[in-house]
C-alpha cells in the first residue's frame, strides 16, 4: 500500500495491521521457511531441532508477525457476502466473473487497488481501497485457500463501521490457526 496516502494508511492501521505492514518483504528467506516446515512434528505441534524441541506460542507469533491475540472482538464470518448483490455493496463495479464459487477473486481485489498506484482517486473511495487492500492481504497472505480467491464471509469484518476505527478484531487467533493447519497439511 502506498504509505504516502495518509488517510488510507490510517484506515489500514486502525484495523490492527500497523506492525505487520511495516515488515520488509525483502527479509523473507524461502530456504529457512522450507527448513522449518521440514522440522515440524504434527504429533507434538513443535519444531524439532538438533538442540531440542521448540514450541510456537501465541506470544512468539505476535512478536514475529506484529498481530496480537485476544485484543479485540472475535473475527466475524457471514456467508451472505458470497452473493454478488452483497459484495456489490462493498465493492461497486464487481461483476459475476470477479467471483468464483461465492468468493471474491484476488485478481479483482488487486485491480481494485490500481487507482492507488496512479494517485488518481476520489477521497470518497478511500474506504473501498482500504477494504480491497485488507481483503487482498488477508486472502493472499493469511487465509489463502490454495486458489486465487478470498473467502467472502470475511468481508463482514470490513464493513464501513468496522474499518472507520471501531475496536479491532482478534486477527491473531484465526491467522495462527490457519498457519498451524497449513503446517499440519504439509506433513505426509
Amino acid at each position: 500500500m502506498d504509505c504516502s496516502i495518509p488517510e488510507l494508511k490510517k484506515l489500514v492501521d486502525g484495523m490492527g495491521f500497523t506492525d505487520f505492514c511495516s515488515i520488509n518483504a525483502g527479509n523473507l528467506n524461502n530456504r529457512l521457511i522450507h527448513a522449518l516446515v521440514e522440522r515440524w512434528w504434527p504429533s507434538t505441534h513443535t519444531f524439532h531441532f538438533p538442540c531440542g524441541e521448540l514450541g510456537f506460542t501465541p506470544l512468539d507469533f505476535a512478536m514475529l508477525m506484529g498481530i496480537s491475540f485476544e485484543r479485540g472482538r472475535e473475527l466475524p464470518y457471514d456467508e451472505r457476502y458470497s452473493k454478488l448483490e452483497e459484495a456489490e455493496k462493498m465493492f461497486p463495479g464487481i461483476i459475476s466473473s470477479d467471483m468464483r464459487y461465492g468468493n471474491v477473486t484476488l485478481s479483482y481485489l488487486k485491480k481494485c487497488q490500481e487507482p492507488l498506484n496512479n494517485h488518481n482517486y476520489d477521497s470518497k473511495m478511500d474506504i473501498v481501497y482500504a477494504q480491497a487492500f485488507i481483503a487482498y492481504m488477508i486472502g493472499n497472505l493469511f487465509f489463502s485457500n490454495g486458489v486465487t480467491s478470498f473467502r467472502s464471509g470475511y468481508l463482514t469484518a470490513l464493513t464501513d463501521y468496522d474499518i472507520l476505527g471501531a475496536p479491532g478484531f482478534d486477527w491473531g487467533t484465526p491467522i495462527m490457526a490457519v498457519c498451524i493447519g497449513g503446517l499440519m497439511k504439509s506433513q505426509f
